[in-house]
């Protein structure tokens, strides 16, 4: 009985061999995997397995980040940075051995998560959810000016520019007349898409 193609597809599924043993692999990836893990001897780092290099064992491991918890963690930082951002924490500011199990104790919601700020200084543990209270920490123990702390603030929050003038005001301690409190609340109209939406404009 002649071999249909599916049948000559399924005999053939695995057909990728190791020159340096018996191992038999279906998809090219499952092969380098074998290679890290039988023969790293064979591997070479800038012949394709760059993503998977340890820079302190100078080899390969196909789970990388796994074997620098368990192998480097005391050494992070001397691995590159795509290795060290498996394992640093933004809103910390420090490195955690499975940055997961960090996420979900610490910062177990998005909004928490972004709400917490971290201070930036050196070796300051203080964190705060309110950007108040981080503006008297920063003017308090580190003795920043009030322009300072806001410029710190904006860039633990990614905000680019200089705070606006009605809100450094405030935060001074100088009175904020209501029709500045109101128009500070109102958002921003955009214009409208449609030409016959603009005030007093009627459709033909």
């Amino acid at each position: 009985m002649a071999e249909t193609p599916i049948d000559s597809e399924k005999s053939n599924k695995k057909n990728l061999n190791c020159p340096h043993c018996s191992f038999e692999a279906s998809f090219p990836v499952y092969l380098k995997k074998h290679f890290m893990e039988k023969h790293p001897e064979v591997c070479e780092r800038n012949d394709g397995y760059e993503q998977y290099w340890c820079d302190i064992c100078d080899a390969p491991f196909y789970l990388l980040a796994i074997h620098v918890a368990k192998e480097h963690f005391d050494q992070i930082e001397r691995m590159n940075e795509d290795i060290q951002s498996k394992f640093y924490c933004t809103f910390c500011h420090k490195y955690f051995r499975n940055l997961k199990t960090h996420f979900k104790s610490v910062h177990a919601d998005g909004a928490t998560a972004k709400a917490r700020l971290a201070c930036p200084m050196k070796d300051c543990d203080y964190r705060t959810k309110a950007v108040a209270n981080m503006k008297v920490h920063l003017k308090t123990k580190h003795m920043r000016s009030n322009e300072q702390a806001e410029a710190l603030i904006a860039d633990m929050q990614g905000v680019k520019g200089p705070a606006p003038a009605a809100a450094s005001a405030s935060e001074a301690g100088a009175p904020v007349s209501n029709s500045a409190t109101a128009a500070k609340r109102r958002p921003k109209k955009s214009a409208p898409a449609d030409p016959y939406d603009s005030p007093g404009t009627e459709p033909y």
